[in-house]
């Protein structure tokens, strides 16, 4: 390539970026004068999909207050190498909920460094409870080999919602008969939970499990 056609793509390089600099002034100026076109609802959610990136874009559209994003709080337990269990073994977790929103849990993941007795098949059952009243989230435990693991997760049948600035505890238990003697195992004795569901901000909870279940 001769200099000549050198310096000519290089003009033309330039006068491209120059035509897209004042094309994002022209939407900053009707940004500044709120004259900037709203999208049509039906076009809304394609709409914010060009503009925001994957991890801000919301599970739903509709109106500010009632709009919810995806959310996981990760939850990680450790028995120990080559770990013994009985009838009173048990550990807990704390998932910390902000003060900007909610958190409603609809799924559980489940991930162990083993796949023998002392991780996948161990003999521990989930518990959660809510730390503000000290009720449980359920009536019995879900034992951890209801969860599957690998990518797959455990769809909680009634979504549990966690209010703002609010605590619920984690408990893995053995599910062991008291009295029997300890179940040794070999191998890494570490578990990890992830509970993955939405962050809201309404006051019409109901509605937006609905909204977000029918996804």
């Amino acid at each position: 390539m001769s200099n000549r056609d050198t310096l000519i793509n290089q003009i033309l390089n330039e006068q491209k970026n120059i035509s897209e600099i004042r094309k994002r002034e022209r939407v900053v100026q009707k940004i500044e004068k709120n004259v900037l076109p709203i999208p049509q609802k039906n076009q809304l959610e394609e709409y914010l999909g060009s503009i925001l990136p994957d991890e801000l874009m919301p599970s739903n559209v509709g109106d500010i207050s009632r709009i919810q994003w995806g959310f996981f709080h990760q939850c990680n337990f450790d028995f120990g190498t080559n770990p013994s269990y009985d009838y009173n073994t048990r550990k807990t977790d704390i998932i910390k909920v902000n003060a900007d929103a909610a958190f409603m849990i609809t799924r559980i993941y489940r991930n162990t460094d083993d796949s023998g007795n002392s991780g996948f098949k161990a003999p521990l059952g989930l518990y959660l409870r809510d730390l503000q009243s000290s009720r449980q989230l359920m009536d019995k435990m879900i034992p951890l080999q209801a969860i599957p693991g690998q990518g797959d997760y455990f769809e909680l049948p009634v979504p549990f919602l966690l209010y703002p600035s609010s605590r619920a505890e984690v408990e893995l238990r053995s599910w062991l008969p008291n009295g029997i003697d300890p179940l040794a195992t070999t191998g890494s004795g570490v578990q990890s939970l992830t509970f993955y569901g939405a962050k809201v901000r309404a006051q019409d909870y109901p509605q937006l499990a609905r909204t977000f279940l029918r996804r």
